[in-house]
């Protein structure tokens, strides 16, 4: 399990394994005096975690494998809220349970205000769209620390992200729908998928809210004239939203002085990361660098002196090298940025195939979003161009911090970070499905001998041998 430091929130993840709910939540809260935003809230209680899960009904491992061995595109099934929610076919076509299933309930006291700290995870690509019937989302923090608050209509969530909203209870005593609603492959070639868990005052009776619980009444365009916009659209070129009613991430703003870094200044090291699906016979692949990563037969920090410079490539390799076969190439591939260094990476989305954001998740660091767009007709050497003539507008300064970042479809997003944590660090596509096909690159910070040392009769692994007799 690879645990990072995340705004008072840890997450782990290992593969399909959490695809299938190996992860939860570890919160660590901060003293209310150094907690920013602590003044916006009332109550910050265990019980207003909210662990949105995509469910597959069997084995995410079988189920994806089977379908990218057929060719067949892998669409969502449903949604889980703490474990719990209505699936409509869970025991078959005719016997309908899904207003019978129990819900996940938040109770609420009348005129307090609750901090709710929700993380999503899923295995295919299916952002989350979340909003509260009849009340607004002031979002207070993302991923690694806090903005400066924000009332929102309703957020989208993509895989690994998770965002700090407060829930103000001003409304009539009685029980309220949150929901949420699928999008990019949960909600497409007839697939709708949605859930809802249940916001309830305090004395309000013990039963679901009244209001439709459908796919169409979870939509939330934003409100233009109020205005409560939409924060963090994803698929923008593909999906209509109303002029004016989104904020992109880029946007906002950090005022968590305690984590911030200085990201000001010339970068030490521009790196181009780009990625887009490549058509094989074997199936189409998530790729970085028109490369599939080729997970490595042990672990790269305990055992790095076994590392030598033919078991790695870095970056885009060769199609004639050793690592490519028919035009497919796969490697472990490692990108080296030494200790201390100012890193600007520009990932590139080249990508036609889902009309959707990857997010991309980076261990071991946070970092700052320091811009995001979308290019019609995008090329690698568009958004070149546009960096390094300056056409690319970048908020150095109060720009918010992530370890996870939705990148805009046929776009680009720009992030900025200091090398402070030596060590090898995995970047990769939160889609377990596509991390699982090998979206993926190892970062390595700093040289070997600035790592910590690997404690002595430490447990390896690696390849197993065929013994000679």
């Amino acid at each position: 399990m690879s645990l990072v430091r995340e705004s008072d929130r840890t997450k782990g993840s290992e593969g399909y394994e959490e695809a299938d709910g190996m992860f939860g939540t570890l919160v660590v809260r901060r003293p209310l005096p150094s907690e920013p935003n602590s003044d916006l809230y009332d109550h910050d209680l265990v019980e207003h975690s909210v662990i949105v899960w995509h469910w597959y009904p069997e084995p995410s491992a079988t189920l994806i494998n089977n379908g990218f061995n057929s060719k067949a595109t892998l669409y969502g099934a449903g949604l889980i809220i703490n474990g719990k929610g209505g699936i409509e076919d869970f025991f078959g076509r005719y016997q309908r349970t899904f207003d019978t299933m129990p819900r996940e309930v938040f109770t609420v006291a009348q005129g307090k205000r609750y901090r709710f700290r929700v993380v999503y995870n899923s295995a295919p690509d299916c952002p989350v769209q979340m909003s509260i019937d009849d009340h607004r989302l002031l979002v207070v923090a993302t991923d690694s620390a806090a903005v400066e608050p924000i009332e929102v209509d309703s957020v989208i969530l993509n895989a690994g992200e998770r965002y700090d909203i407060v829930v103000t209870a001003n409304q009539t005593v009685g029980n309220y729908w949150i929901r949420f609603r699928g999008l990019a492959f949960c909600n497409r070639n007839g697939v709708k998928v949605h859930q809802e868990a249940i916001l309830r005052y305090e004395d309000a009776d013990e039963e679901l809210p009244t209001a439709n619980n459908t796919y169409l009444e979870a939509d939330r365009e934003g409100l233009v004239s109020e205005p409560y916009p939409v924060l963090n659209p994803v698929g923008v070129g593909h999906i209509s939203y109303p002029e004016n009613s989104t904020v992109r991430i880029s946007e906002l703003t950090n005022i968590d002085l305690e984590q911030a870094q200085n990201i000001t200044g010339v970068p030490d090291n521009v790196t181009y990361l780009w990625y887009r699906f490549n058509t094989f016979p074997s199936g189409s692949y998530p790729q970085l660098f028109n490369t599939t990563f080729s997970y490595p037969s042990f672990p790269l920090l305990t055992q790095r002196d076994s590392l030598t410079s033919d078991m790695y490539c870095s970056g885009e390799v060769p199609s004639d090298s050793g690592y490519c076969s028919d035009g497919f190439c796969s490697c472990t591939n490692i990108l080296n940025f030494p200790l201390d260094s100012l890193v600007e990476l520009v990932i590139v989305d080249l990508d036609s195939f889902s009309h959707m954001d990857h997010p991309m998740h980076l261990h071991g660091t946070q970092f700052h979003v320091v811009a995001m767009e979308t290019i019609q007709n995008i090329t690698l050497d568009t958004v070149k161009q546009l960096n390094e003539q300056g056409g690319i507008s970048k908020k150095l300064t109060g720009s918010p911090l992530k370890d996870t970042v939705s990148v805009p479809v046929s776009g680009y997003a720009v992030i900025r970070f200091r090398v402070t944590n030596p060590g090898y660090w995995f970047f990769h596509c939160h889609i377990s499905s596509h991390a699982e096909l090998g979206m993926a690159a190892v970062f390595k910070f700093g040289e070997h001998q600035e790592m910590a040392p690997t404690p002595s009769n430490f447990p390896t692994c690696g390849d197993w041998q065929l013994p000679d007799n």
